[in-house]
């Protein structure tokens, strides 16, 4: 009969409404589920980092290595800062990049002859590039003048520890404070002040490198800063936008002077 058979298919029609509902709750559910996962790593991984004040923890001993770090060298400390405050995107100066022919051997491919010779100065390297910079370029080095092959390490580094945790490991860094331990040490240490979150982007081998940074907030290192304040007692200011970045450092400079310790400005991703 006719109505047997609409009844029939009336009954299809929940049942198959009812089962799509179940696998959007049970799909819901494990989002859910998942979220909570990755913000629980998240939170740990922040842990982690903010409880471990041991001298291999790079925000309270920084090392520069080969393929881990690079200075900026150019646009000068404040005008690089000031542009950052605003979510700034540097684009990185390559050398291999440009159409002339460049002064230095460095910036040819490697051979067993010259890799004894490439190292170049920081003063050098400054002096044959930074007059080539654009406004929104920024020229970076390291001591193996492999720059754009540590930056290149550093983004994959960095892609890899967000994709797993969530967490974004890459930074430049504004100014280092150079401590020792105690008085009669020889030993000086260096944890960096500012901390300024960034990712790195490129499109090709043939295009630049491009610096983004991602958050308005650039925040005190709060793994030293905890670790000033436990151990010595000494608490660092949060940095104030109206005071400026040239402000900020002179009281940090007479905060650490206490303890004979000194300041500087470098930047270093």
């Amino acid at each position: 009969p006719l109505w047997n058979r609409l009844a029939f298919f009336f009954i299809v029609i929940i049942t198959t409404i009812l089962e799509i509902c179940r696998k959007i709750w049970y799909n819901r559910k494990n989002i859910v589920i998942k979220d909570r996962q990755m913000k629980a790593e998240k939170l740990n991984k922040w842990a982690e980092l903010l409880l471990d004040t041991g001298k291999r923890n790079n925000l309270i001993h920084f090392k520069d290595t080969k393929m881990g770090s690079v200075e900026i060298l150019s646009p000068d400390f404040v005008t690089l800062f000031n542009r950052a405050e605003h979510s700034a995107v540097f684009e990185v100066y390559d050398p291999k990049l440009e159409d002339e022919e460049e002064e230095f051997d460095f910036v040819e491919e490697e051979t067993e002859e010259n890799r004894n010779d490439k190292h170049i100065s920081k003063d050098d390297y400054l002096s044959a590039y930074e007059r080539k910079l654009k406004r929104q370029q920024i020229l970076v080095y390291n001591t193996i003048n492999k720059p754009i092959s540590a930056l290149k390490n550093i983004s994959k580094k960095a892609k890899t520890a967000i994709e797993e945790t969530g967490v974004n490991i890459a930074y430049i860094a504004f100014g280092f404070i150079h401590w020792t331990e105690n008085e009669n040490s020889q030993y000086v240490m260096r944890a960096p002040i500012l901390l300024a979150p960034i990712t790195i982007e490129n499109e090709s081998s043939i295009e630049p490198y491009y610096v983004k940074v991602t958050d308005d907030e650039i925040i005190v290192n709060p793994t030293f800063a905890f670790k000033l304040q436990n151990d010595y007692g000494i608490k660092l200011p949060e940095f104030d936008d109206d005071e400026g970045i040239e402000t900020y450092f002179a009281k940090i400079e007479e905060l650490v002077s206490k303890l004979k310790w000194k300041v500087s400005t470098e930047c270093k991703i």
